[in-house]
């Protein structure tokens, strides 16, 4: 068993952060979960964690201050920040990982991987199936040890993936994370109605909010921005441009 302390005063960030590793890493127990920098200086010295979540920026100093008054102890630290300025700090701290809020699913998982290597996700003992439906208006199966998924494809916003992992992000429902490459679940949401924006990332049309043409991005109705490719970026604005003709 593995223990692991959040530090952050963002308590949605916090209840997150735990609602994850409940999910994902029954392994980790969270010990406490802290919203200042000194109180989190104190419960370091009372649970010696083996892992801290730890954001950058809180009401009585800087989270990367910590590694100056806790260095004897020999915990990872992954970043939870919102800040993107603060990356030069945090790379010089060598923490195990970075994370920008809004927190993915799949960025999660792979910083727990990086910094506990040893520790298992649930998802990593799922065998998935999945039932091909050419019908858009279908229906996709995902089953695994411990469930079956009934996905309705026109409630599927994106699809997320992270090496052989692929977060499924329905309207009104936590991301559900299936051990299939988003290529497989690629050939079962049809085109044009799902386009490959991304090597990460297929968006369902129907829910794209806005493409922010300075960023090469798109923003969605759940507010998530998706990253467009260089070499898809043209079939993307294709298509939005027929939307209109």
């Amino acid at each position: 068993m593995f223990k692991a302390i959040i530090i952050d005063d963002d308590e949605i960030s916090c209840s997150l952060i735990t609602e994850m590793i409940q999910n994902y890493f029954p392994e980790i127990e969270v010990k406490v979960k802290a919203h200042s920098f000194y109180s989190g200086i104190k419960e370091i010295h009372k649970h010696h964690p083996d892992l801290i979540f730890l954001d950058m920026e809180l009401p009585d100093g800087k989270g990367y201050e910590i590694f100056n008054m806790t260095f004897s102890y020999p915990f990872k630290i992954i970043f939870v920040t919102a800040y993107k300025d603060y990356a030069y700090e945090a790379i010089n701290h060598s923490p195990a990982g970075y994370i920008l809020k809004p927190v993915t699913v799949s960025t999660f998982v792979d910083a727990i991987h990086k910094a506990l290597p040893e520790a298992n996700t649930t998802v990593q003992a799922t065998k998935v199936t999945y039932h091909q439906n050419p019908d858009p208006d279908g229906c996709l199966v995902v089953k695994t040890m411990e469930s079956v998924y009934v996905i309705h494809k026109k409630d599927i916003i994106r699809c997320e993936s992270s090496q052989n992992y692929t977060t499924i992000y329905q309207i009104g429902e936590k991301g559900i994370m299936v051990s299939i490459t988003l290529k497989k679940i690629e050939e079962c949401l049809p085109y044009p109605q799902f386009l490959r924006v991304h090597n990460s990332h297929l968006v369902s049309t129907k829910y794209i909010k806005r493409v922010d043409k300075m960023d090469c991005c798109l923003q969605m109705t759940d507010n998530s921005m998706i990253p467009i490719a260089c070499r898809k970026k043209e079939q993307v604005m294709e298509y939005l441009d027929s939307l209109n003709s």
